[in-house]
C-alpha cells in the first residue's frame, strides 16, 4: 500500500462491556446505525468476544475492561476508505448531523 493509499483509510475500532441480559436489545439497537453508515460509505462491523479462554502467555481482553462474568465485551469496527475517511467529512452531512 502506497503512502497515498494509506492517507485515504481510516479505521476505528471501540470496546464496550454490555450485561448479558441485554444482549438482544443492544443488537437490535445497534442494527439501527447500519443504514447511516452505509450511507456514508462506512464498514460496520460488530463482535462480541465469546471466549474468556487466554492463549499462554497472554491475557484476555475482558479481564483488562474488568468485563464480569455478567458482561460481555464488544468490539465495534468502522473502516471508511477513499477521500471521505478524514473523521470530520463523516458528520458534516445533509441532514446537519
Amino acid at each position: 500500500m502506497s503512502n497515498t493509499e494509506s492517507a485515504q483509510n481510516h479505521i476505528e475500532v471501540f470496546f464496550y462491556m454490555v450485561p448479558k441480559k441485554n444482549r438482544v436489545a443492544v443488537e437490535t439497537n445497534l442494527n439501527k446505525f447500519r443504514p447511516w453508515f452505509k450511507k456514508h460509505g462506512v464498514g460496520l462491523e460488530y463482535y462480541s468476544l465469546g471466549s474468556r479462554d487466554s492463549m499462554e502467555m497472554t491475557e484476555n481482553i475482558a479481564k483488562k475492561f474488568g468485563a464480569t462474568d455478567e458482561e460481555d465485551v464488544w468490539v465495534e469496527v468502522q473502516q471508511v476508505q477513499g477521500p471521505q475517511a478524514r473523521r470530520g467529512d463523516l458528520c458534516s452531512d445533509d441532514e446537519g448531523q
